[in-house]
């Protein structure tokens, strides 16, 4: 995959409000058969302030997306975030799918990589993660290499 057109698809999640805290990275996920609507995929830790004890959630989210037109990064809101995504809250399979109008990301999906959906893990030879890491202040994104999944990838776990 092109590592240059990646900044479309990977988006950085802030809590909403004065403080605007990072909480976290998704992908957005786009083909022409989903008609009117984007997916975000991310983890579903990142939409509760109590993390992984999946008790508080948030009821709203800032996601900020890489603009091809404007060259910088814009944000979008997302209201009554428990009516727009489906979550798996438990720790073992933690993923939250967000629902989002395909009309505010329109400078995303002219630009974004396609990305290949894996089916089967039997032909992976490699992950790479993409994200805004804590460790450059969440400010760009980076590759990280997930070699530490390795064992999940061997085991079929994944």
């Amino acid at each position: 995959m092109n590592q240059e057109k990646i900044k479309y698809n990977i988006v950085r999640l802030r809590t909403t409000g004065n403080a605007a805290l990072v909480i976290g990275s998704g992908v957005l996920y786009y083909e022409d058969l989903l008609g009117c609507h984007i997916y975000l995929l991310t983890t579903a830790h990142c939409l509760f302030a109590d993390g992984d004890a999946f008790k508080t959630p948030y009821e709203s989210i800032s996601i900020d997306y890489f603009n091809h037109l404007s060259g910088q990064y814009d944000s979008f809101i997302v209201q009554n975030l428990k009516q727009n995504c489906i979550m798996i809250t438990r720790k073992e399979e933690d993923l939250a799918v967000i629902r989002l109008p395909l009309n505010e990301f329109k400078s995303v999906t002219e630009k974004a990589a396609e990305i290949q959906l894996v089916h089967t893990n039997a032909n992976i030879q490699r992950l790479t993660a993409y994200g805004f890491p804590r460790a450059n202040a969440h400010e760009t994104v980076l590759p990280t290499p997930a070699t530490w999944m390795s064992w999940r990838l061997a085991s079929d776990q994944f």
